[in-house]
């Protein structure tokens, strides 16, 4: 149903009023009162405030401002602060700034020829400044990110930092802010972003660097071990840096050596210690440590020339670990944890020495003499790996022979016999052999072949023999004795010396017969005491 009104005046545009309509068959009603004869319905209308335009308005400034009204009126009628007037529908300002902050009217006339009209605040908020550049915290070797300190954020309200590239935001409150996680090898500049919408020109430039490189854990090569000319080990080191300076460090201890190039010996390793390394480039950053190694104790095995045994009797030498040492110190030949044991030895091959346990070696009786090279390893108990190897010398000197110059004097070359033994002491001491008298039991005995005639001579037992008939005088044999196998070539000569006198002093004793039958027996004519008269005639 449309029913038409009259024009209502007096209203004020803001506000919302209430129209009474009465119906009645019978009767013309005032728009008040109480319902009446004859009156059918009575309604309360409600009449609304016409919306015109957007309010408030809010904008920042530089940016533009779009008006918006209603559509379908007759005319509008725009007016506004410093004189803006538009009978656009929807005018725009460019470029705004503070001067445009105000109450914005619109008059409009409706179709049904009705004026009306309504406001909005316009609010241009100012920009905020840009974000001030502090401290840069470049990528390290720990973190791959940067880091950048803001200030200069508005002070109230919220606001929220873009960075550019990425889009990565963050939100917050107050006048500095500490950004974070900015990719490495990128640049960058910041925005903030008010309370109210409005964001500030970008930022200066931040520059962030490469993520330093972290090296890679030394790789261990060759290790040296202590040896007996070095108390200490080394190990040869690659995989270093290969461009700029380095510092390679060993743990426990901190020694350090520095240098370029990819490879490196680290020395003076310290015995009894396992190490580990690693190494610093130029930009500061640090490896994880290298595989450990173990530098065993300082084993030594020291060449040996030992005090000289006889090889006639044989014998045991001192032990050949006398001068051998363990980090410094003698060792001890055990089982205990801090021994150490022999654990191979050699000797030459048929010479019957024995390398024994405890480091002595046995010699057996009748070793020819000579210096003897027997090679023995000695290991620790605590790490059986840990060894050392030498050769010593075994000294084995020949046994002694002493043959003594006899002289013997008898006066039965009439009738001969035994004079003695050239092994008696006979004026100047025993025959020796190896330190005892010497006897066909331990030497063997050369003597000249006897020639069968009535001359002294020494028989196979070493008897000193005077046959019968034996002119007197002075007689000499000379004989050898020699060591028994196999030291048969040692030996030694000596002289025996008869002096066969006459039986009575003074007195010439003429035979007076002879049987020169070649029996050795009266083959000779002999004159006893002879010589005693010089100046004789036979």
């Amino acid at each position: 149903m449309s029913i038409p009104l009259n024009s209502i005046n007096g209203l004020t545009s803001g506000n919302s009023y209430y129209a009474r309509l009465r119906l009645s068959t019978t009767q013309n009603l005032p728009p008040s009162g109480f319902a009446a004869d004859g009156e059918v319905e009575d309604h309360w209308i409600n009449i609304y405030k016409t919306t015109l335009t957007t309010n408030p308005l809010n904008s920042c400034v530089g940016s533009t401002i779009n008006f918006s009204a209603i559509s379908g009126m007759l005319n509008y009628n725009w007016t506004g602060p410093n004189g803006f007037t538009s009978n656009q529908q929807n005018p725009v300002i460019t470029n705004s700034n503070t001067n445009h902050n105000g109450i914005y009217t619109l008059t409009v006339t409706t179709p049904g020829g009705c004026s009306i009209s309504d406001s909005t605040n316009v609010i241009v908020n100012p920009l905020p400044t840009a974000p001030i550049i502090g401290a840069i915290t470049q990528p390290s070797c720990a973190m791959a990110t940067g880091s950048v300190a803001l200030s200069g954020l508005p002070a109230a309200g919220t606001w929220t930092v873009t960075a550019s590239p990425g889009g990565n935001s963050i939100s917050g409150t107050g006048t500095n802010v500490l950004f974070t996680a900015l990719n490495a090898n990128t640049n960058y500049t910041f925005v903030v972003t008010n309370a109210a919408g409005c964001s500030s020109v970008a930022s200066a430039n931040v520059s962030i660097a490469t993520q330093p490189i972290t090296p890679l854990a030394p790789i261990i090569d060759a290790v040296t071990q202590p040896s007996c000319l070095m108390a200490t080990g080394s190990v040869a080191l690659s995989g270093l840096p290969a461009a700029g300076t380095w510092t390679v460090t060993a743990s426990p201890g901190g020694n350090s050596i520095s240098g370029t190039g990819t490879n490196v010996l680290f020395t003076a390793l310290n015995a009894n210690t396992n190490y580990t390394f690693v190494v610093t480039n130029a930009a500061g950053c640090s490896s994880i440590q290298s595989i450990n190694i173990t530098i065993n104790n300082s084993i030594c095995a020291v060449t040996e020339t030992t005090a000289p045994i006889n090889g006639l009797p044989g014998g045991t030498t001192a032990p050949l670990t006398a001068n051998d040492t363990l980090n410094g110190v003698n060792v001890t030949i055990g089982t205990a944890p801090g021994n150490v044991k022999i654990t191979a030895a050699t000797v030459p091959t048929g010479s019957g020495l024995i390398v024994n346990p405890d480091g002595t070696v046995s010699i057996p009786p009748n070793t020819p003499s000579g210096t003897y090279t027997v090679n023995y390893t000695i290991c620790e108990i605590n790490n059986p790996t840990n060894c050392s190897n030498v050769n010593s010398n075994i000294l084995v000197i020949s046994p002694s022979i002493n043959a003594q110059n006899d002289t013997f004097v008898t006066t039965n070359g009439s009738i001969g016999g035994i004079v003695g033994s050239i092994f008696s002491n006979n004026g100047n001491g025993i025959d020796l052999a190896n330190g005892a008298q010497a006897a066909l039991n331990n030497v063997t005995l050369t003597v000249p072949i006897w020639s069968g005639q009535s001359v002294p001579y020494i028989n196979a037992n070493g008897y000193v023999i005077v046959p019968p008939g034996t002119p007197s005088g002075e007689y000499s044999i000379g004989y050898t004795i020699c060591m028994l196998n196999p030291f048969q070539n040692i030996c030694d000569k000596a002289t025996v010396t008869i002096q066969v006198e006459p039986e009575k002093g003074d007195e010439i004793v003429i035979y007076n017969h002879m049987t020169p039958n070649g029996d050795g027996y009266n083959d000779i004519f002999l004159i006893d005491g002879i010589d005693k008269f010089p100046n004789n005639t036979v």
